[in-house]
């Protein structure tokens, strides 16, 4: 006959259940609280909202009512306010407000999933530190603050990634193709929640023991996926003769008209981050004359003065004429010409140093965020010291888990890594922290299961040394 549980073991789950219920409600009511503060739409909420408007009000995805069709954003955020959030009808600030809101109860559900991984790897104790440090994260609660796609991208790439993972413990067919749906829906987001995908791929491959069984995983995952993506390119394909599968990287803040890229291919070869590089990217989407401003010209943009004097040329003919078909095409020979030139620099050392700067706190200058409770923006410098432990911690909980469980830790280091390692080949201007914010609560599970690892790594060492000897 079994001995009888103790009582304080028949009481923890209860216990888990009101401490967790009790942090949902007090984290739902500070971030409320924080966006009612402070909530700002910025350029990209403006045109997100936009959309959601015109998507009710005509059925069609334009920017504005005489605005013709547009494939320059991706639709999933404008569809998801236009008729999940309901922002429709509103006055401007209202549906700011509300997106805001909204993206407050995202980030809680964030550190709902965190809780959740936590919870079966390492303990309630844990879970809940987990759920906390993604509820407090000053990365996504100033993101948050914003009516834009990060927050909402940030859950739907952790639910992915925690249905793809949960398929190594129970019904794997069924969480592959839940994972399916989700990323499918994530990707018409944003274009770079492809980075999630070797992780979830991963991940699949671990939850089988065959090759049949992990062929039948990604299957799944990627015909539900392409399922429900595939009617944007459709659309695109029908509407405009092309799929656009990725919306287009650059476009104008009035209008969202897309304009030539040949630009941002000449940044590449120049561009290294920092906030100097900051003033490139509106001087062209704002449709400025780039030789006023003075922010548009740095230095390191040139190396010799015949090569300045070209560039020079290069903005007054833009400032001229606009950005036309064959001035993009002259941007694109001279992107050309500086990789040839210096192919180090441009593929592996500016490439380094953008990375290096994304991993930096978000740019106060870039986004604002004013909510004293939570002591900002007064302690806003001292943000990056708690950037900086989640980082060297989520690196021990990594290390650490390499020794305990190989897959689970290969999985969480190549969500990170393939995010961290490929953006800054794809975006060389206007890189920050906002671009890690996807994958930040597997930075802050880590972090939170660090601490735990590292006693139980001196248990076991401890343990080893007390065995007697064979």
């Amino acid at each position: 006959m079994a001995a009888p549980r103790p009582a304080w073991s028949r009481l923890a789950p209860a216990l888990v259940a009101l401490l967790l219920v009790g942090s949902v409600v007090a984290a739902v009511k500070l971030r409320f609280a924080i966006v009612a503060g402070y909530h700002v739409g910025a350029v990209d909420g403006q045109q997100y909202i936009t959309l959601a408007d015109t998507l009710v009000t005509q059925g069609r995805f334009a920017f504005g009512l005489a605005a013709p069709l547009t494939y320059s954003r991706l639709p999933g955020y404008p569809l998801f306010l236009a008729y999940v959030v309901r922002v429709t009808g509103l006055h401007y600030d209202a549906q700011v407000l509300r997106a805001c809101q909204v993206n407050s109860l995202l980030d809680v559900a964030s550190a709902l999933l965190v809780f959740a991984m936590l919870r079966r790897w390492a303990g309630a104790a844990c879970a809940l530190v987990g759920f906390w440090l993604v509820a407090l994260c000053p990365l996504l609660i100033i993101l948050s603050s914003h009516a834009l796609s990060e927050t909402f991208s940030t859950f739907l790439m952790t639910l992915e990634l925690f249905l793809a993972l949960r398929a190594r413990q129970s019904r794997p067919l069924l969480h592959a193709a839940l994972c399916g749906l989700v990323a499918g829906y994530a990707q018409l987001v944003r274009a770079d929640a492809l980075t999630i995908l070797p992780a979830v791929a991963l991940a699949l491959w671990f939850a089988a023991d065959t090759l049949r069984g992990r062929l039948a995983l990604w299957a799944a995952v990627g015909l539900l996926a392409t399922a429900v993506f595939l009617p944007w390119p459709v659309r695109n394909l029908r509407q405009f003769g092309h799929p656009y599968l990725a919306s287009w990287q650059w476009r104008t803040v009035t209008g969202g008209r897309p304009i030539p890229v040949g630009p941002v291919a000449w940044a590449k070869t120049w561009a290294h981050g920092g906030f100097q590089e900051s003033g490139v990217d509106p001087a062209f989407t704002f449709e400025k004359p780039l030789l006023s401003i003075g922010f548009a010209f740095v230095g390191h943009m040139c190396d010799t003065p015949a090569e300045c004097q070209r560039v020079h040329d290069l903005y007054a003919d833009k400032d001229a004429h606009g950005l036309t078909p064959e001035l993009d095409a002259k941007f694109f020979a001279l992107a050309r010409e500086r990789a040839r030139r210096a192919p180090l620099r441009t593929y592996l050392a500016l490439p380094a140093q953008r990375f290096l700067y994304m991993m930096q706190s978000l740019p106060k200058a870039e986004f604002t965020l004013k909510a004293p409770m939570i002591g900002l923006p007064k302690y806003r410098a001292e943000v990056r010291f708690l950037d900086g432990a989640a980082y060297l911690l989520a690196a021990l909980g990594a290390l650490l888990l390499l020794g305990r469980d190989r897959p689970l830790a290969l999985v969480l280091i190549a969500a990170f890594w393939v995010r961290a390692l490929l953006l800054p080949f794809v975006v060389p201007l206007n890189l920050t922290q906002r671009h890690l914010a996807e994958i930040f609560p597997v930075v802050l599970a880590l972090a939170a299961w660090a601490p735990w690892l590292v006693v139980r790594a001196a248990r076991d060492r401890l343990a080893a040394r007390r065995r007697p000897a064979p």
